[in-house]
């Protein structure tokens, strides 16, 4: 096991990023690695002085940026969760309000000027993701060639990713309400919906009263709502149709904008359905991770062909001469390193060299699909030559916003003292966790099949969970037996035998099989300085002995257990929070400094936004390949019956 356990020690105390250790280079996200949306309807979602944004135009925007959801309009669209959706439409505003400020870029003053031809060289870094994407598009996809046998045994091995949640058929008549002045009160729209009730007890039809009384959209259909699973509406909605049997009427409730008479029609059970019914479901969540497992090989393939090389390590700012990545004739030196990203000079860049390796890795993964698009003769699909044209902008756009930060990527003490006297409130009981973080990978997936690297990474996400509810047990008991053993040492002793306690647990897992690494950090953890997947709401609601896991990689199981909390009765002073306190700084600053030029360009565009009102279809398919699943009812949700 010594060469697949590799403990790393206790990091010094402070704030401490938590690094998801990747492969090299830092692949890009496009919509094929997500399922089969490709924006071909290319809907208007924004008018504006500059011209129109389409869906299409956007797609493409959100691969070259690499958003981590480049289909999140078409998620907008189809999520039956009320609340998701709602997070949804603000994530994918902000994303065209970033479209707009691209789009006003060339209008908007910029103090710094840049050589052309290094212009030209940062420019591209936006369309290295679109190279990938039309490679795996035309090339890597067609490689693929997954058969019916293969489709048929993904779906018996994961049988429960596609079980349909149940569904409910509801009729509903809804009276606006409200406690304001000259409008129906709530004890009105009861009174109407009594009277209701009883002529449809006394044999009314519930349809025929709802087309003639209902405010919801859904009147005209005799208020019937769509087929629906729980968690698709508002908390009391989702009570009071959880007490119905079917045929049964509820008494008026009050709701979201109104009161509400409901009608339970049907339930129809989970169920499991048959694999000629989704066959296309199931092609649509195999294929993103099958061709995920091809790219990583043929790219494994790439980077040993000819004169590929990949060196970040090689990177010296006082050595401009000196080359991190090459590929065929192409050569990328320190010095044109730092001229496409001077950021990485600055103080909170240097101290950690990932930044450059993320950052070569990039350019290298983006040469490598550059020229396989040249050899096979891509560079005229419409979708790179698109890109070609929107990257100066992104460029510009991307300075500009860079430019109004930059007074605050090193601020004084004198600075950084104010702003932690002026908001107390961030500094307030800052919990200090002590966590541990365990990754555990594939040893070489490049050289299995993708169906078999999936499968590999479910088995240990499923062992782990188990080991995981084991192990918390385990470390109570240490802490409790370090106490007793050792008063004057117990933090020491407690860590020592924990962390041996972890290497013993995970010893279960194939060592031949798998790369297993424990992290034991430290530190005053945010939504700044961790994982997205772990995020400030579940960072908050972890207790000691308590661990958050798996992460929804594909290529990983990641966990991240919580050893234990200490809490402050007061704020702390300005020396105990210092990185803390840099860090809420420059987070503060940059999002005023970002809404500053947003609202700038605004000003110039002058949007017309478009996009709610594009259809909403919601679909309520299972959500393939989510560990914590999204078919379960959620506080606060509702569905738009208004």
């Amino acid at each position: 096991m010594k060469r697949v356990l590799k403990q790393i020690g206790a990091l010094a105390t402070g704030a401490v990023a938590m690094i998801i250790l990747t492969g090299a280079f830092a692949q890009a996200s496009h919509p094929l690695y997500y399922g089969t949306y490709d924006g071909s309807e290319d809907r208007l979602l924004a008018e504006t002085q500059a011209g129109a944004i389409r869906e299409k135009d956007f797609l493409l925007f959100l691969v070259m940026k690499r958003s981590p959801m480049p289909d999140q309009l078409n998620q907008y669209l189809t999520e039956s969760d009320y609340r998701l959706r709602q997070e949804l439409r603000e994530r994918l505003h902000l994303e065209l309000e970033e479209y707009a400020l691209m789009m006003a870029a060339p209008d908007l003053p910029m103090t710094h000027k840049h050589p052309t031809a290094i212009d030209a060289a940062a420019a591209e870094t936006f369309v290295y993701p679109v190279y990938d994407w039309v490679w795996s598009d035309w090339v890597v996809k067609s490689e693929l060639g997954l058969t019916d046998l293969d489709l048929r045994k993904f779906y018996h091995n994961h049988a429960e990713k596609f079980i349909r949640p149940e569904l409910i058929q509801t009729r509903v008549i809804f009276l606006r309400a409200s406690y304001d002045e000259g409008t129906r009160s709530f004890e009105d729209a009861e009174d109407l919906l009594l009277d209701l009730s009883q002529q449809i007890r006394d044999g009314a039809d519930f349809g025929a009263l709802a087309a003639q009384y209902s405010e919801a959209p859904s009147g005209k259909q005799g208020g019937q709502l769509p087929l629906s699973h729980e968690g698709a509406f508002f908390a009391e909605f989702e009570d009071v149709v959880g007490d119905l049997d079917e045929g049964e009427m509820s008494e008026p409730f009050q709701g979201v904008g109104g009161m509400y008479l409901v009608l339970l029609e049907k339930r129809l059970p989970a169920q499991l359905p048959p694999f000629s019914a989704i066959r296309d479901d199931v092609q649509e969540a195999l294929q993103p991770h099958a061709l995920r497992y091809r790219q990583a090989f043929n790219v494994s393939r790439l980077r040993q062909f000819g004169k590929n090389a990949f060196r970040p390590q090689a990177f010296d700012s006082a050595n401009p001469e000196a080359w991190l990545v090459q590929v065929g004739d192409y050569r990328l030196t320190s010095a044109d390193f730092l001229r496409i990203y001077p950021e990485v000079l600055t103080p909170d860049a240097m101290t950690n060299r990932k930044s450059v390796s993320e950052r070569a890795g990039g350019i290298f993964f983006g040469e490598l699909m550059k020229a396989e698009c040249v050899l096979r003769n891509l560079m005229s699909d419409p979708r790179l030559v698109r890109a070609k044209a929107l990257a100066p902008r992104m460029l510009r756009a991307r300075r500009l916003t860079a430019e109004k930060m930059q007074p605050f990527l090193a601020p004084t003490e004198e600075q950084l003292r104010q702003f932690h006297s002026d908001h107390p409130e961030l500094f307030e009981a800052i919990p200090r966790r002590a966590m541990v973080q365990i990754s555990v990978t594939l040893r070489e997936p490049e050289t299995m099949e993708p169906a078999q690297v999936l499968s590999y990474i479910e088995d240990a996400q499923d062992q782990l969970i188990d080991l995981m509810d084991n192990q918390m047990i385990l470390i109570k008991n240490i802490d409790v037996m370090a106490v007793a053993d050792d008063e004057n040492d117990t933090a020491t002793v407690a860590q020592i035998r924990r962390m041996d306690s972890y290497v013993e647990t995970l010893s279960v897992l194939d060592p031949d099989l798998y790369d297993v690494r424990i992290q034991h950090l430290e530190g005053y953890f945010t939504g700044a300085d961790v994982p997205a997947e772990l995020t400030p709401a579940k960072l908050a609601a972890l207790n000691a002995y308590e661990y958050v896991g798996p992460a929804p990689y594909d290529d990983a199981a990641v966990f991240w257990i919580c050893e234990s909390v200490e809490g402050a009765e007061a704020g702390y002073d300005y020396e105990q929070v210092e990185e803390f306190v840099r860090r809420e700084f420059n987070r503060v600053h940059n999002e005023t400094a970002r809404q500053q030029i947003v609202e700038e360009a605004l000003n110039i565009v002058d949007p017309t936004w478009r996009y709610d009102a594009l259809p909403y279809t919601p679909s309520y398919r299972p959500r393939y390949f989510n560990p914590q699943g999204r078919v379960q009812a959620a506080e606060g949700a509702s569905f738009n019956l208004e």
